[in-house]
């Protein structure tokens, strides 16, 4: 059902997480939006968030652009369920957990992550998992990593975990069968 959260913008804020060392405060994301259509985030910043910089959950036919994300704990931008997404111009760098890429699709479908730079995430730069299909991840700068791109076989689709190739960008990648060009 369509939740009425439809035509939003946000341009040029900055949301600080204000993360801390202590345990006993729960992990929080930066921003999260969930059910929404037509959302546009333009130029602002996610950093220090004690979980994802930026979530994107059940959303659809939006755009991320021209962001940051630094210093959050997980992913500095991940979309969960959602469809026709474009993540485009965005930097993201210093994802602190082992276990977090710098952007991260889980169950999403034709997305396209383009143009953007990933430096300094320890599990790696740019990851489509939980059966991700028919996305996109072309002409992206991977930096500050460190192994080969890695695809690993899970109930007949693929988890991609692109990361540091010396000297180049990523190629074009696309889970489920759909086409990318122009990496």
């Amino acid at each position: 059902p369509d939740s009425g959260n439809a035509g939003i913008g946000i341009d040029g804020i900055i949301f600080d997480g204000n993360k801390t060392d202590d345990d006993n405060i729960p992990g929080q994301w930066g921003v999260y939006f969930r059910l929404c259509r037509n959302l546009v985030i333009r130029d602002c910043t996610f950093r220090n968030a004690a979980s994802d910089g930026l979530t994107l959950e059940y959303t659809r036919d939006s755009t991320i652009s021209g962001c940051i994300a630094e210093g959050n704990v997980k992913p500095g931008i991940y979309l969960s369920g959602c469809d026709r997404i474009l993540v485009t111009g965005c930097q993201v760098h210093n994802c602190v957990s082992p276990i977090a890429y710098g952007i991260a699709l889980a169950c999403s479908w034709y997305c396209t992550v383009s143009a953007n730079i990933v430096s300094g995430c320890l599990n790696g730069s740019i990851g489509l998992t939980r059966d991700c299909r028919f996305n996109a991840v072309v002409g992206n700068s991977i930096e500050s990593i460190g192994v080969e791109p890695e695809p690993i076989g899970n109930y007949d689709l693929l988890y991609f975990r692109l990361v540091q190739r010396p000297g180049r960008g990523t190629e074009p990648v696309v889970s489920g069968g759909a086409r990318a060009y122009g990496a």
